[in-house]
């Protein structure tokens, strides 16, 4: 028995959504603008997250940094303890308004 293929909606099919958007609202763009659009967006998101702000990502919810703590581990192979430094990493909260078209 196979897993049914999950569907998958990348930057490529972003971008030709966004096209074509643009286009029926009369804004005339090549396929290399609105690429280039949709990487500057992006972009700003990722630079506005690194410097500390809580970007808001309109009905999906907001995404921020969050710094997690130096802790200990180990190495599972040899059971030898290892000092896993703090970092940060990307948080998406989901809105309430998203979560509830998932459910609908």
């Amino acid at each position: 028995m196979t897993k049914p293929k999950k569907k998958t909606f990348g930057k490529r099919d972003m971008v030709d959504e966004l096209f074509v958007y643009l286009r029926k609202q009369g804004i005339n763009v090549s396929r290399a603008d609105t690429n280039k659009l949709y990487d500057e967006i992006f972009r700003i998101i990722a630079d506005r997250v690194k410097a500390g702000c809580v970007v808001t990502l309109g009905v999906i919810g907001s995404i921020a940094s969050q710094k997690t703590a130096a802790r200990k581990g180990y190495i599972p192979s040899t059971g030898k303890p290892v000092e896993i430094p703090s970092k940060n990493r990307p948080r998406l909260k989901a809105s309430s308004r998203f979560k509830a078209l998932l459910n609908k």
